[in-house]
């Protein structure tokens, strides 16, 4: 079941829905394991998913992610306490414990004693969570993955692409003024929008089915 139907099934009032206790207790009290996949999205702990997710009442609860959380002690802790409640005490606890003695040493001016006081959190957390966290990177999984074949393709624009291509970056950059450094990325996305145009993947007499 994804995150929007759960939330659904537990906060919808329309008439169309007219079972709510039964809902609640289907997904709040009868399961006896509960498997978060892209764990992430509860990373929030103020979100309505993630209280809605706090109130399932199993304790065997698994979260899995494979987004990278290490420079997200934040979100560390938001996981930590949907698997766990209270294993890393308050969110204001866990800050001024772990967050700020380890962020304080990951500035490019920091002292050469918050430096060393950051690794000494940062091993002490790594030791708190021990049999709490499986970390797997892709060496995991290499030898049942196939070779990996890459294709690269040059596609030259069509006649009305290079048209307005051509049109594009030939505008005066005094044009953009006074807001041409924030109208980059919109000169940016227009750019991607010419040159990714559908007609591009259109080859005559020549259909992949």
């Amino acid at each position: 079941m994804g995150y929007s139907q759960f939330r659904t099934l537990l906060t919808t009032t329309s008439k169309t829905l007219n079972k709510s206790d039964e809902f609640q207790e289907a997904l709040l009290s009868l399961p006896d394991v509960v498997v978060a996949d892209e764990a992430h999205e509860i990373r929030n702990p103020k979100s309505q998913i993630a209280l809605l997710m706090g109130q399932i009442e199993t304790g065997s609860r698994v979260a899995l992610t494979g987004s990278p959380l290490s420079n997200h002690l934040q979100e560390y802790w938001a996981m930590m306490n949907w698997i766990h409640p209270g294993f890393l005490g308050s969110l204001r606890d866990f800050t001024t414990g772990y967050i700020t003695p380890i962020k304080q040493g990951l500035y490019a001016d920091s002292e050469e004693w918050e430096r060393r006081q950051s690794v000494r959190y940062l091993e002490k957390l790594k030791r708190v969570l021990d049999g709490k966290i499986l970390r797997k990177d892709i060496s995991a999984i290499a030898e049942d993955l196939p070779d990996k074949t890459e294709f690269v393709i040059y596609l030259p624009l069509t006649p009305l692409q290079r048209k307005l291509y051509e049109k594009l970056v030939s505008k005066p950059a005094g044009s953009m003024d006074p807001e041409k450094h924030r109208q980059l990325f919109k000169w940016i996305n227009m750019m991607r929008l010419i040159c990714n145009h559908p007609y591009t993947l259109h080859v005559p007499y020549l259909y992949v089915l």
